[in-house]
């Protein structure tokens, strides 16, 4: 439900536990250059996908964006 920012996934338990255990991390696509360089620093879409050596770390609130 997009509008109420809402994802429901309708599996059980057992099936959740199941694809839990089979997961694997997959093989970074990138060992080094920008690409490397985004997947290990720019954080979630939560926190403002901005690299993490960039994100603000004083009480100066971020400016608005238009």
């Amino acid at each position: 439900e997009a509008t109420h920012h809402r994802l429901d996934l309708l599996i059980s338990e057992e099936e959740m536990t199941a694809r839990r255990a089979a997961w694997t991390k997959p093989t970074p696509r990138y060992q080094r250059g920008y690409g490397a360089l985004y997947l290990e620093r720019v954080s979630q879409a939560n926190f403002g996908c901005d690299f993490d050596f960039l994100a603000s770390r004083s009480p100066t609130p971020e400016p608005e964006i238009h």
